[in-house]
């Protein structure tokens, strides 16, 4: 990491900013990646002060988006996820993994007009035939909260099938992609009232997370799973008194 700022820094102060975006990108991402959240903000900051291209303004944007998701900060959010929106096709991977994260902020601040636009979004569009699905189904699942939120269960039910369809139509998923599948089920699951598979959808999603590397998801899916064992464990304590 040190390596990658100090080929950063060469390079933005001896003249070459375009050589210098990529390397400001890549610590960055190993900032975000070992959680020095402050760190991958100043850098994407940085970079974007080197006048990047289009398509780096939108991976900085996309990443920066992250950085402030995970520190709670979620109008810094919503603001660099629809910058990072705005500059990449629709139906990219890109695209989609920059709605969900625009949906999943919405819903932290209860901005309803702007998840239920995000909800809209999400099902028009698909990403090219023989595309990595992962992102479109991420994108799924962060819309899904926004559905349950407001008791649309027509919404929850139409965002899984969409799901359900993606995965029954491809031969062999990234695991990143299970994943957020399993999460999505056991979102819907919560939701109406199964408790039996949203318990096993969510474990489902800590083996696929681990896998993909994902700890930060796996650490939240590990948390669902504690609170659903302590609220049956109450449950059971309430009917025995």
């Amino acid at each position: 990491e040190a390596d990658t700022l100090a080929l950063a820094e060469h390079f933005r102060l001896g003249g070459a900013p375009e050589r210098a975006v990529t390397f400001f990108r890549r610590a960055a991402e190993q900032a975000l990646a070992g959680y020095d959240l402050s760190a991958a903000i100043e850098r994407v900051r940085t970079a974007l002060d080197c006048a990047p291209s289009e398509s780096d303004t939108a991976e900085l944007y996309l990443l920066v988006t992250h950085a402030h998701y995970w520190r709670g900060e979620h109008d810094q959010a919503i603001r660099c996820a629809r910058e990072a929106r705005a500059r990449l096709p629709a139906g990219s991977p890109g695209w989609f993994w920059a709605l969900g994260d625009l949906c999943s902020s919405a819903v932290r601040t209860d901005r309803i007009d702007v998840y239920t636009w995000c909800e809209d979004r999400v099902l028009e569009q698909h990403v090219a035939e023989g595309t990595d699905p992962t992102a479109e189904i991420r994108c799924q699942a962060r819309c899904i909260a926004g559905a349950m939120k407001d008791g649309r269960r027509a919404g929850v039910e139409r965002l899984k099938a969409r799901v359900d369809a993606i995965e029954s139509g491809a031969s062999e998923l990234p695991v990143l992609a299970r994943a957020y599948g399993h999460h999505l089920r056991a979102a819907a699951a919560y939701y109406f009232g199964d408790a039996a598979t949203h318990l096993a959808e969510t474990s489902a999603s800590i083996g696929a997370f681990d896998a993909a590397g994902d700890s930060r998801n796996a650490c939240n899916a590990r948390l669902n799973v504690g609170y659903q064992l302590m609220a049956g464990l109450t449950a059971r304590v309430r009917i025995v008194e």
